[in-house]
């Protein structure tokens, strides 16, 4: 009966998601019904980890005094990450669009992104907003914390100041489980690892969803583990879950939903039964939010961000070959220009490469005895899938600061392989990324000129012949190979990743960055919040309660500021400008989509230089008499029709005299 339910609860699930809604509908069903269905599903998870926790405990309590050297290296690691970099939005528009969400889950408890907001009547409110294309595990995350400590901008820093450590304990205790007779030297090294990637760093002191997808990943992972040794129900229901809501952390995470099917499927088969607790009948359901937000995604070109990069597609093979070349370039580079980490490019991929030769043809004797490593394999063939979508992506070229954190999660499982492949073929295996490490150094030393090899060009030498001399002792002598590569992680973050993360050169290239630190800095001198603020997006400002529009909006309906200001809404009026400076006059040209136009007159507050010949300024603008006074005298065009009042679905403010911006 219950496989019956089960292939019912999908049919509805598919129908109800792709043909029951037109695109007005489902935005309408993904808005208001998004919330309640994904707190469903998150309470649901919750329970079962309650349940299960005494697994957790009895881990605990079994081994206190092994787990004090591996604490003691989580909370190192975990304070090394957050001292490395500076908080603030790293990748801006993303970060702020998920802030905006969790502003309105939290007020309206609806899936929205603020576009317009007014103070209205002494209170502020949202006059306009949009379904966004991305999921919203994160933001809703973000909106319960609002719920329980009052709405806050920084919460969304909060959320991933939780989840590091988070993070770092879930991959030592799979590192620990892929390889447990090292006595958790393992988990140790994989931590290690991850914590020398300045990439890391940057996310885990940003309020982006990488770090909640890297941990869902764990979570799921470690899941699976226990339902294929356990097979009960309460497993089952939490994996499930637990994959629900992964799905709804990054855009390519619904991958994950094969491996966790073929898991569930070979639970099945090791039993001789089908197990389907009633949650897990009732999940597809939960799932119906997912296709209807991409359909409605994909009917709007402006969310794909074409013009961005002047492509005329979305995805496509031709983006291949750039991509990989990009990607190489990213992961292999020497230097402080990029926030890789050269050691677990090396280190990982290469252990990677030798775990998928060795696990491959041995699946059927992991799918017995070995469910750790039966996970990763599978996973990381998700991984693998999901990257291969992004060297596809029109915006997947690693080198851009914006699109660098799309390989995170192949670093998280390459950092995982390693220590199993260095128990196993630590010879070989040290052999290949000596040889691979030799020839990104010959590579990269050959592009440089006597100068920079003088200045640089020792250290990565010096590397080379630590890593091979290392590998040559530890062949010769029969040597452990774990404390050699621990001891060289912890000698590779000292000497490589502190510089590099502490020069904070890869982030120099990304001006939104600094315009946001622009922002925020005014919103810190004026904590009264009485004055309206505009710039090319708005959403920075209505985030801190601030009211705003876009520019455009403001240059579009000037007639609306003069109102504000003759009503005496607003202490003042600001806008945020980019202006380029001319190399031989010294002029400034306003940008595109900055320009407030001719109905105002300016005032610079504040000016900061972003790159060579490009400012950011904050100016106060003010209505220009003249030309409000050329449009009185202008001739008046009649009217046609009647006036009409107020249509349905407006609200209040849209009703207002004044009028929203």
């Amino acid at each position: 009966m219950r496989p019956v339910l089960l292939a019912l609860s999908v049919l509805i699930a598919l129908s109800f998601s792709f043909f029951a809604l037109d695109l007005f509908w489902a935005a309408q069903f993904v808005t208001y019904a998004g919330y309640p269905i994904l707190f469903t599903a998150f309470a649901i998870f919750g329970y079962s980890l309650f349940r299960i926790r005494g697994d957790w405990i009895y881990y605990l309590l079994r081994q206190p005094k092994n787990l004090l050297l591996p604490g003691l290296v989580i909370v190192g690691c975990t304070g090394f990450l957050f001292l490395q970099e500076p908080f603030g939005f790293k990748i801006l528009m993303d970060e702020v669009v998920l802030l905006g969400t969790s502003m309105s889950m939290h007020f309206e408890k609806a899936v929205l992104v603020p576009s317009i907001a007014n103070d209205y009547e002494g209170s502020f409110r949202i006059i306009e907003a949009y379904l966004d294309k991305r999921p919203f595990f994160h933001p809703f995350l973000i909106s319960l914390l609002h719920d329980l400590t009052g709405y806050r901008p920084e919460n969304g820093f909060i959320l991933n100041i939780l989840l590091t450590p988070i993070l770092l304990t879930l991959v030592y205790i799979l590192g620990n489980k892929l390889v447990s007779t090292t006595r958790g030297r393992g988990g140790i090294l994989s931590v290690l690892l991850l914590t020398s990637l300045p990439l890391l760093a940057q996310n885990t002191t940003g309020a982006h969803f990488e770090i909640l997808n890297m941990v869902m990943i764990l979570t799921v992972m470690l899941l699976a583990c226990r339902y294929l040794q356990k097979l009960d129900g309460i497993s089952l229901t939490a994996l499930c879950y637990a994959g629900l809501l992964l799905t709804q952390t990054r855009y390519e995470s619904v991958i994950f939903v094969l491996p966790i099917g073929i898991i569930v499927l070979i639970g099945w088969q090791k039993i001789g039964k089908v197990l389907l607790p009633w949650p897990v009948i009732f999940a597809p359901l939960m799932l119906v939010c997912f296709p209807m937000q991409f359909t409605v995604s994909m009917s709007k070109a402006r969310f794909w961000q074409l013009k961005d990069t002047h492509k005329d597609q979305v995805f496509g093979t031709g983006f291949l070959g750039e991509n990989l070349s990009e990607a190489g370039k990213y992961l292999f580079h020497f230097g402080q220009t990029n926030s890789n980490s050269i050691l677990l490019s090396v280190l990982g991929l290469v252990a990677l490469v030798f775990f998928l030769i060795v696990a491959l043809p041995r699946m059927r004797r992991y799918v017995q005895d070995d469910a750790p490593r039966l996970v990763l394999a599978l996973f990381t063939l998700a991984v693998l899938t999901s990257f291969a979508l992004i060297m596809c992506y029109h915006w997947g070229q690693l080198t851009d600061p914006v699109a660098s954190r799309f390989c995170l999660p192949l670093l998280l499982v390459a950092a995982l392989a390693a220590p199993i492949v260095v128990q196993h073929s630590s010879g070989p295996f040290l052999l290949t990324v000596c040889g691979l490490l030799g020839y990104s150094a010959w590579f990269h030393l050959m592009d440089q000129d006597l100068l920079a090899l003088i200045r640089s060009g020792y250290g990565i030498i010096i590397m080379f012949l630590l890593l091979s001399a290392g590998a040559v002792y530890i062949q010769v002598k029969k040597r452990d190979a774990l404390n050699y590569l621990i001891g060289l992680s912890l000698i590779f973050i000292v000497f490589v990743t502190v510089p590099v993360a502490s020069n904070h050169r890869y982030a120099g290239r990304y001006t939104p960055a600094v315009e946001a630190d622009i922002i925020l800095q005014f919103f810190r001198e004026h904590p009264k919040k009485d004055y309206f603020f505009t710039s090319r997006s708005p959403l920075l400002a209505i985030t801190h309660g601030i009211s705003s529009a876009s520019i455009n909006r403001v240059a579009e309906k000037p007639d609306n500021i003069r109102r504000h200001q003759l009503h005496r809404n607003y202490n003042a009026f600001y806008a945020f400008q980019l202006v380029d400076i001319n190399g031989e006059t010294g002029e400034v040209d306003i940008v595109e989509n900055y320009d407030l136009g001719p109905a105002f007159d300016i005032e610079t507050v504040v000016e900061r230089r972003l790159i060579p010949l490009q400012l950011g300024r904050i100016v106060r603008f003010y209505p220009n008499a003249e030309y409000f006074e050329s449009l009185k005298t202008a001739p008046e065009e009649e009217p046609e029709g009647e006036d009409t009042p107020v249509s349905e679905g407006e609200t209040e403010a849209d009703s207002d005299p004044v009028g929203p911006i």
